[in-house]
């Protein structure tokens, strides 16, 4: 019979499980004994009161007459033969005055009748049980005795050691059973044990267990020998996983370095790349380039044709820089539109920039997919490794700042990056910083331009212009840092400042009663993008009280021609709550004016550049008649922008101009100069 080995200093299961179960036997057997004589002392102890309770009663009642009739002769020969007969320790009687009467043995003589309370007082060694004594109803004193528990105590003992007796014959018992069925379950136990030892010393999985013994012994065995079966037909095929999985990582490793749609390299294939080539430059002493390229418009692509072929339009465009590349060189797709290209080992920046006017030039000939013909420029920014920078993320980040500027110049160019490109884009950053605490501070206000009715003079409405109060005492115009805030989310928290500070200026106008007929304010496309504009517009207007301002939303022209998808719904929902829309430099677009008919816009403002050249421009005429033609046939009002001289204001009169807004009638004025023109145009109004 295999015996399993036992381990050093461990006990067997069979040893554990001996152990516990006496441990658990003794304990119940102890709680048992114990239990046992806290019932015992407890009924004894009840037996003892209640039957003595009994005879301390006949006792009152032999000593009322006597008590009565102060007879302490009587009394106490009473009391004596009672605590004789009895078996009391001591007894006590007072009168009716709480006086002691008669004593038995070592009563406390200091029990007072007001103190003593009729019942019975128990403790661990002795019981005390005191009754009124009364004649004829009348409570003519009480007696008290006291009896020890010594003999509940004996007979507890006795009781206690014959179950402790009992109890350890049985636990000897127990554990002899207890062993013998140990050692019937645990021996198939020890030897599948021995096997599992067998198999685990050895490489060779044929040992089998024996399948006897108890049935969920002989179970365990049987699944041991199913897993044993289990192991040895798979040892063989671990190996070959094992092998492939080597190949499997190696195949990962290299796909998440790829661009899975043009099989360039990406990002993280780009930044794993550059260490290599910069170190590899830095130690034969040549410089690299970095080019990031950006594919211009390729968003218009994707929504006009769908992402299919925008997908294929890219990996074509791979193509064609991957063909263009010199041995060498790193390509790669590092985002959705663009490239980075790794230049190694060039002497100047003009073979940078030669490969790169060979790639922006081959990227322009035509892609013929799906029976289309797609055309496609791009715009590339250039840094240099380590002639401009020995920082290799200041290097990305600098071919990227040259693509950017490649793009704001005109796109389809390429820029080489300078230091100068850096700090423009540093005071970008700190204007934009300095705007948002002026944000914080609430350094804007704003101005408001009257627009005029041409034929009376009179103000019809306004144009609220942003203006910035900045510590340095300057009011800044909106043309020096609008244009940062547009590139950044600071423009749509601007808007929502001019909206808040315009509510809150209409919200004194109505109080005083000089609102004005409406007041224009410029949206910018970010506004208009924010699904949450119309309800935070709304909102904003409500808190300002009824009835609501009367405010029209000026949006460009160039807006409307960008390709910007703006909800349709969002200009309706507001036009439902009454608000008005207004076309903003009018005129300047270049596109078809069918916008015109699927916007609900109200006004037309016609472009100041048009104004400036009347009257004696004759295109600049042709294009304001046919401006207002349109506008009186689409029954739109139209107000002119830029009005700033007497002829000017003649000319416009004679060909039906009706609202005016320029420096000839009045300048951007403060809130408190608007509310005096506003009074002062009330007040001849009632006049007249």
């Amino acid at each position: 019979m295999i015996r399993a080995p036992r381990p050093h200093g461990r006990p067997s299961i069979q040893t554990d499980l001996l152990n516990s179960a006496f441990s658990v036997l003794a304990a119940i057997a102890v709680f048992w004994v114990f239990a046992t004589a806290v019932l015992a002392f407890v009924g004894l102890r009840e037996e003892l009161i209640n039957a003595n309770s009994v005879r301390i009663a006949g006792l009152a009642d032999s000593l009322a007459r006597p008590l009565s009739v102060a007879d302490r002769f009587q009394t106490e020969r009473i009391l004596h033969a009672w605590v004789a007969a009895n078996g009391a320790s001591s007894a006590i009687v007072l009168d009716a005055a709480g006086d002691v009467a008669a004593v038995s043995g070592a009563a406390d003589s200091q029990y007072r009748f007001a103190d003593g309370a009729v019942g019975s007082a128990t403790g661990l060694s002795e019981v005390r049980i005191s009754h009124a004594v009364k004649d004829d109803d009348v409570r003519v004193g009480l007696v008290a005795a006291t009896f020890t528990l010594d003999a509940v105590y004996h007979l507890i003992v006795l009781a206690a050691a014959s179950l402790l007796l009992l109890a350890m014959l049985t636990l000897w018992l127990g554990r002899y059973v207890l062993k013998r069925l140990a050692i019937r379950v645990l021996r198939p136990l020890a030897e599948l044990a021995a096997v599992a030892d067998a198999v685990a010393l050895s490489p060779d999985n044929g040992q089998r267990a024996i399948e006897g013994g108890p049935r969920e012994v002989a179970d365990l065995a049987k699944a041991f020998n199913t897993m044993l079966d289990v192991l040895q037909n798979k040892s063989e095929a671990l190996d070959q996983k094992m092998r492939q999985s080597a190949l499997t990582e190696a195949e990962l490793g290299r796909l998440t370095l790829t661009d899975p749609m043009t099989h360039l390299g990406n990002r993280a294939g780009f930044l794993q790349e550059l260490p290599r080539v910069a170190e590899r430059s830095r130690q034969e002493g040549s410089n690299i380039a970095v080019i990031h390229l950006d594919l211009d418009d390729f968003k218009v692509i994707n929504d006009s044709l769908g992402h299919e072929v925008g997908d294929r339009l890219l990996q074509a465009v791979a193509e064609r820089l991957s063909a263009r590349r010199r041995d060498g060189d790193s390509l790669c797709r590092v985002g959705g539109d663009e490239f980075a290209l790794i230049l190694a080992s060039i002497t100047s920046l003009r073979t940078a920039v030669d490969v790169v006017v060979t790639m922006l030039s081959a990227l322009t000939e035509t892609y013929e997919i799906d029976g289309r013909n797609l055309h496609i420029r791009a715009s590339a920014g250039i840094a240099l490794y380590p002639a401009q920078t020995e920082d290799l993320a200041n290097l990305v980040r600098f071919a990227d700042l040259a693509m950017h500027q490649a793009k704001s110049a005109g796109k389809n160019d390429y820029c080489v990056y300078t230091s100068e490109l850096l700090s423009r884009t540093n005071d970008r950053l700190s204007m934009e910083s300095e705007l948002r605490r002026g944000l914080d501070n609430d350094e804007f206000e704003l101005y408001y331009q009257p627009q005029v009715d041409i034929q009376s003079g009179r103000v019809v409405g306004l144009e609220a212009l942003l203006r910035w109060r900045h510590p340095s005492g300057e009011l800044i115009q909106p043309g020096y840092f609008i244009p940062v805030a547009e590139q950044s989310d600071l423009i749509v928290l601007l808007g929502r400042k001019i909206i808040t500070m315009a509510c809150r200026q209409w919200q004194e106008w109505r109080e005083e009663g000089i609102e004005p007929r409406r007041l224009a304010i410029n949206i910018s496309g970010r506004q208009l993008a924010d699904d949450d504009f119309a309800s935070e517009l709304l909102a904003t207007m409500t808190q300002s009280g009824y009835p609501l301002p009367r405010l029209e939303l000026e949006i460009t022209e160039s807006l409307l021609l960008s390709g910007m998808k703006i909800a349709k719904g969002t200009f309706r929902r507001l036009v439902a709550a009454g608000l008005e829309w207004s076309l903003d430099d009018f005129g300047t677009g270049y596109s078809s004016l069918t916008y015109l008919t699927k916007y609900p816009i109200h006004n037309l403002k016609i472009d100041r550049s048009f104004v400036t050249r009347l009257p004696g421009d004759e295109s600049s005429e042709a294009i304001v008649k046919a401006i207002l033609a349109m506008a009186k046939g689409l029954g739109m009002q139209v107000v002119v922008e830029g009005a700033e001289t007497k002829d000017q204001i003649d000319y416009l009169k004679s060909i039906g101009a009706v609202v005016v807004q320029g420096y000839y009638y009045y300048r951007p004025l403060a809130a408190d100069a608007v509310s005096d023109l506003l009074r002062q145009q009330a007040t001849v109004g009632v006049s007249g």
